[in-house]
């Protein structure tokens, strides 16, 4: 295996095509775990094909999967909201009268899923990032109205990262809303315009509908399809946090969390 970097041809072949890939990686924002990825992913391949193949053979395969990725990077299918890869916190702005669904996906199959879902000690939250009027939002749960923003809230954290409109709200929801459901539908509706956080990463998402946006009229808009292969997401999460045990702070401990 080692008379394999004796070459410089070797060296070249193996590190300038991945040097170009990381290159076009760091101007696309990519999340860092990529960069450990590909290289242990390309590396190997690249040595097992010089064994293989002779050295033009083993260059040109190298030109075409550099070529591809490069591409792929920089020409996206879809356009994203942000004209970046990886957003930390963005605005997105919501009319009036317009509701916004966003789906969860509880696998059954995870035992520790399985274990908070029966708990009756384990409560369920619902964490918030944007701007929303309080006593006329309405949170919705698998179709139910649960109640207004205000009702549910447990707190209001003051404007994060000293970002206007970034505000974190944390709203305690039912757990019994959710424990036979495959999916948690969390919908927001208020007559007012108000804003919520997003982001769009690289998070491995499902590949079928799961942001919408719902207009007065009743046309609908799947979000996450239009925007760079469903990577958008809001910022909302279910937290599992216990009713017994507290942290140091006087808040209710973290057990598990969905995104």
């Amino acid at each position: 295996m080692l008379t394999v970097f004796r070459s410089k041809k070797t060296w070249i072949l193996l590190f300038v095509p991945l040097i170009v890939v990381l290159f076009i990686y760091y101007f696309s924002s990519v999340h860092p775990i990529v960069y450990v990825l590909t290289i242990c992913i390309y590396v190997p391949l690249m040595i097992l094909l010089l064994k293989m193949v002779n050295y033009k053979t083993a260059l040109i395969v190298a030109l075409l999967v550099t070529g591809s990725m490069a591409f792929s990077r920089l020409s996206p299918r879809e356009q994203n909201i942000n004209a970046t890869d990886l957003t930390n916190l963005s605005f997105y702005q919501v009319k009036g009268g317009e509701r916004i669904e966003q789906d969860f996906y509880l696998p059954k199959s995870d035992w520790r899923l399985t274990r908070l879902l029966d708990d009756s000690e384990v409560g369920t939250v619902l964490r918030i990032i944007g701007n929303i009027s309080d006593e006329q939002s309405h949170l919705f749960v698998n179709g139910h109205d649960i109640g207004s923003v205000s009702q549910l809230l447990l707190s209001k954290s003051a404007p994060m990262y000293s970002i206007p409109n970034a505000y974190n709200y944390i709203l305690r929801f039912p757990k019994n809303d959710i424990t036979d459901n495959p999916i948690i539908s969390i919908e927001l509706i208020s007559p007012t315009d108000y804003l919520l956080g997003y982001s769009s990463g690289i998070a491995p998402l499902p590949e079928i509908p799961h942001d919408k946006r719902s207009y007065p009229n009743g046309i609908w808009k799947d979000i996450s399809s239009k925007y760079y292969h469903r990577r958008f997401r809001f910022s909302m999460v279910i937290y599992f946090v216990s009713n017994v045990y507290l942290s140091q702070g006087n808040d209710p401990l973290i057990l598990g969390s969905i995104h």
